[in-house]
């Protein structure tokens, strides 16, 4: 019989998402990455392929291209939009250099962000948060998304 799959509290959630270091290029974008993770629930292979010019900050909205080239508007929360905001005024010029790239979320040398990328700097997030379970770049997401739905329950549960 197959185990159920272990989620994120939302303690955990709060630790991860302020692991990255908020003084570096790498700390901003994987503090982006992570917000935008959260507050959309976007896949690990959208979230790599989004393109800066995909983005609306003023809108608070990405298009993603989803399986099936399936293309669909997604809402970034406030707190998502703060983190790329930072990112891409203080961390992508920084890691880019003289590059430019299409991408949104681009390496330490300036390519674009790949998964094993996102696995790294999972892992990297993982020891700073002291989270003690394994996870990789699909688990990361799934464990944010489930963590945001259940977050999102909790709040409507307790308006009513």
């Amino acid at each position: 019989m197959k185990s159920l799959p272990k989620f994120l509290t939302l303690e955990e959630v709060d630790r991860l998402l302020e692991a990255p270091d908020p003084l570096t290029a790498l700390g901003r974008r994987d503090r982006a990455m992570l917000q935008l993770l959260y507050a959309t629930g976007l896949r690990v292979s959208e979230l790599i392929a989004v393109e800066r010019a995909r983005l609306n900050m003023e809108l608070g909205v990405v298009r993603v291209q989803g399986k099936g080239d399936k293309q669909r508007l997604v809402p970034v929360g406030k707190q998502a939009l703060g983190a790329i905001e930072e990112y891409l005024d203080l961390g992508r010029p920084a890691l880019l250099g003289r590059r430019s790239s299409a991408y949104l979320f681009v390496t330490g040398r300036g390519g674009p962000m790949t998964q094993a990328g996102l696995l790294e700097a999972a892992q990297a997030l993982r020891s700073r948060s002291s989270h003690s379970q394994e996870f990789d770049a699909a688990r990361v997401t799934a464990q944010l998304c489930h963590a945001s739905a259940s977050n999102a329950a909790q709040i409507c549960a307790a308006s009513r």
